[in-house]
């Protein structure tokens, strides 16, 4: 773990979650620290008792409306990217390779108009997360003439970053895009617990959000990559890079190799994560229903090669195994 010193920027009237509403009344803590608050991304009303085939929250039989088109990596987040991006690991595409892929080109129709409107807000979520990440970031890979240190703060609101990334990994997985090799990939996915964690941030003991300070080459705008458990036949996550910055959901941890994150330098839902370069740094803040312990504090280095960029986490303490569980997954 690093040994920085943590001081968080946030004292002011507005809340860091930019929701517009005073820091006092919104996600303020009683000790001033942020905290996350609860979520309800069901549809709203009573169940409708019908299921619309293709839409992969059918079981729940509370659907309504026509099967819609839905952007496996949120339209809200390709957009802050730009409107033609080069992205590594898009669905169905070879995983090994960025492929240009315009925001109008991709899209299914995995989720009724109902479930599709009731998820929407962790997709807008998810593109100010973008939007605040990718400034705090740009300075920090490369030193401008005479500019000076860069120094930003992102909060990040982690049950719904979970909860995105959950919506990511069931999409991908509804539309048959899970490919290896240009060959698909028939795993199975639990969507009971797909629905937990996007409709109400709910996770069993040991899943959740890692972050990871050994970020790979040209980490710098958006991949990811489904984990699979080819004993068991069963996708079991999800590794979402953006912005310099890598997340790994894990959505079955009955199923999930933890080999896997032992043998890397992850961190378990940290309260910091600071990335820095030579024009200076980015930390981005996760808040979570629990107190932030400023002990699970990782921090990675970005350096340039001809390749990309690829970054090194020194003095990181490894995990061993699952983590214990946390307050939030005793609810």
């Amino acid at each position: 773990m690093s040994k920085f010193k943590v001081k968080l920027p946030w004292s002011g009237p507005a809340c860091p979650c930019q929701s517009g509403e005073l820091y006092s009344a919104c996600c303020r803590g009683i000790d001033g620290s942020p905290r996350s608050k609860r979520f309800d991304c069901s549809p709203a009303g009573d169940p409708t008792g019908y299921s619309r085939e293709g839409c992969y929250l059918s079981f729940t039989q509370n659907c309504g409306g026509p099967l819609t088109r839905e952007h496996i990596v949120s339209q809200t987040v390709m957009r802050k990217l730009g409107d033609r991006v080069a992205v590594r690991g898009f669905p169905g595409a070879d995983p090994t390779v960025d492929v240009i892929v315009p925001v109008e080109a991709q899209g299914s129709r995995v989720l009724c108009k109902r479930h599709n409107e009731a998820l929407s807000p962790l997709d807008h979520r998810a593109g100010k997360m973008l939007e605040r990440l990718l400034p705090a970031t740009q300075y920090i890979s490369k030193r401008r003439f005479g500019a000076a240190l860069a120094s930003r703060w992102v909060f990040m609101d982690g049950p719904r970053l979970e909860a995105w990334s959950a919506k990511v990994l069931a999409g991908t997985h509804a539309a048959g895009l899970n490919r290896r090799a240009g060959v698909k990939l028939d795993y199975s996915l639990n969507y009971s617990k797909v629905r937990a964690v996007i409709e109400r941030g709910e996770l069993e003991e040991g899943a959740g959000m890692y972050v990871l300070a050994n970020i790979r080459p040209n980490e710098h705008g958006l991949q990811h990559t489904l984990h699979n458990n080819p004993a068991l036949g069963a996708v079991v996550g999800i590794h979402i890079n953006l912005a310099f910055f890598s997340f790994m959901f894990v959505l079955d941890a009955q199923r999930f190799d933890f080999d896997f994150i032992s043998s890397q330098p992850h961190t378990y839902r940290p309260s910091v994560h600071r990335l820095y370069g030579p024009g200076g740094d980015a930390k981005l803040f996760f808040a979570w229903k629990r107190r932030p312990d400023f002990k699970q504090t990782s921090q990675g280095r970005v350096f340039w090669s001809p390749t990309g960029s690829s970054s090194a986490a020194p003095n990181f303490e490894l995990l061993s195994g699952p983590p214990e569980i946390d307050d939030r997954t005793k609810r």
